[in-house]
Parts: C-alpha cells; structure tokens; sequence
C-alpha cells in the first residue's frame, strides 16, 4: 500500500467498543515494519461491558491519516475510530495509562507512562519479583516417581544436558513439583513480567530459565530475542537503569505450561522437545507405554538414582 508523505510520524487512535483483547491490537500493529514504537492500554465502560482501546503509534517514516485508519479498520470493518497527529506524546500517553496500569507496549519506557503504572511496575521488579523467588526457594521438593515413564523421560531431557524442554498439560499432575527437585541446586533464573527490561536479569552464570505458566501469546513483543537466546545467539538487552548490552546465553530453557496453543507456532514448537503429561506423575504405576511410548529407565540422574536407592526401587 502506498503512503503519503508529510503527514507525521506521531499518532494517537481511539478504539471504540472493541470486542477483543488489547493483546489482539498489539500484535496487528507488530505486523507492520514500518511501526517504530507503540503502545495499546485498555479502558472499560459500563460495568465492564464495553471496552475502548487506546493506541499510541511512532511511525519510522511519515504517513497520512487514511493509512492509519485503514490499518486499523483491518482488525474489524465496523469499527468507530478516532486517528489525529499527536501533538503532545507525554500528555497521550499518561491518558493511555491513567486506568491501564498493565498496558501492552513496544520501545515506550516506563518513565512515559502514568504514575501508576511506574508504581505497579517498581513493587512488581522491586518486591513482588523477589518474593516470588523467596517462595519458589523456599518449596519443598517433591521426591518424583521413579516409575512414571514421563518423569523418566524429563529426567533424560534433564541429564542430556542439551535442549530445551515444553512440558504442558492441566494443573496438578506434578510438572512443577518434578521440574522443582531436579532444579535444585541448579543457577535458574526465572523470568517475572514482560516487557523491553524484562531479560536484564539474564547472565551467562545462569545455567537454566524456567518459564512457568507458560503462554507464548503474552510474549509477542519479545519472541524475537526469546528465540534468538535459545539458539544461543547474541541480543541486545535492554537495560532499565543501565545502558543496553549484548549477552549470549548457553542456559536450556525450560516451559511449564497449562496450555498446548504454544506448540502450534512452528518457530517455538522446533525448538523444544515437547513433554505432554496426560496423567499425574506422582501416583502412576508405570507400564502400558507411560511417557509416550517405550522408555528405558535405565540411567537416571544422579538425584534420581539416590532417591531410588534410598527407596530400593530397582528397575530390572
């Protein structure tokens, strides 16, 4: 599509009674190159029956208004859009964020946005991160069952050494419990909200990331560098009090989820040996192709092989 020229770079969109997601808007916009930044929050009216969307786009080049406005009518025909130049980046993007603590958003920093939003994000990276950290620490671990073939085969994934693993299913079925006592003792690092900052924690002492309640749509904004650090590539990290940096990590990653919808998408699916847990590890009695087929559990790891031994589980 063409685009006319000397219009502007800076706009601001309204949304009126949207009946999706302001993640759904977010990604629409992702789609084109020649978006530089943007932001979308989300305000509800009428006991929440109503949604509006509130957008603010930095384009790399000029376009007209009709250009926004068609873009957006993609997502739906009959919509009721407002498209103006925005004459003050600061003043729209505090309206944005003025009920919207949580907004989806692209190169905009924090410090942009409404002072609630700043405060939700400093108790989230400040207090509620290093809480969550405590608690995970501070969890019992779960001695696994030696005789479900499905704790056998994350526990081959686990002494490889190499690859990145997907485990999913429905809660309760003892993923996080299984994955809790092999991760002990290990360098984890766990990621907390999504955003630009969110890898500055990452450092090549980590030896695994481990995402839990995994949902690869919450990650569209960094799918890129997600993919690029699990190829082991080098990416620029976006610092929140610190200048960027260029980091490479050798970490395996390793997905908790409850959800399948992740292993659909071919460039994050290819990357992971997916684990499908369809029943609760911790009461299996093993046999009957457990684990997905034939699984020889032969070599366990050493954690597994002293809880055996203290057990007298014998695997002959």
């Amino acid at each position: 599509m063409p685009r006319v020229t000397g219009k502007g770079k800076l706009y601001s969109v309204t949304i009126t009674h949207v009946d999706w997601s302001k993640d759904q808007t977010f990604y629409w916009l992702d789609q084109d190159e020649c978006v530089k930044r943007y932001l979308v929050s989300e305000e509800f009216h009428d006991d929440f029956l109503a949604r509006h969307h509130h957008v603010f786009i930095e384009y790399s080049e000029d376009v007209n208004l009709e250009y926004v406005r068609t873009c957006i009518r993609c997502l739906c025909d009959d919509l009721s859009i407002d498209v103006a130049v925005c004459k003050s980046v600061r003043s729209w993007l505090k309206y944005c964020t003025k009920n919207d603590f949580n907004p989806v958003r692209k190169a905009v920093r924090i410090d942009e946005c409404s002072f609630g939003v700043q405060l939700c994000d400093h108790v989230e990276n400040h207090y509620l991160g290093r809480y969550r950290n405590e608690i995970v620490e501070q969890r019992d671990a779960v001695l696994p069952n030696v005789l479900c073939g499905f704790t056998m085969r994350f526990n081959y994934w686990f002494d490889s050494k190499k690859g990145h693993m997907y485990m999913w299913r429905v809660p309760g079925i003892g993923k996080t419990e299984l994955a809790d006592f092999l991760m002990k003792g290990e360098k984890v690092w766990r990621p907390s909200t999504v955003n630009q900052y969110m890898w500055s924690g990452l450092t090549e002492e980590h030896e695994y990331v481990w995402f839990e309640d995994f949902r690869l749509v919450n990650y569209r904004s960094e799918i890129s560098r997600l993919l690029s650090l699990m190829d082991g590539k080098p990416v620029s990290i976006q610092g929140k009090y610190k200048e960027d940096q260029l980091i490479v990590t050798k970490a395996r990653f390793l997905f908790t989820s409850n959800e399948q919808d992740d292993v659909n998408y071919p460039e994050f699916s290819r990357r992971v040996e997916v684990l499908g847990v369809d029943h609760q590890m911790f009461c299996c009695p093993g046999g009957g192709g457990c684990g997905g087929g034939d699984v020889t559990v032969s070599n366990p790891s050493g954690l597994m092989r002293e809880h055996m031994n203290r057990e007298n589980i014998s695997l002959v």
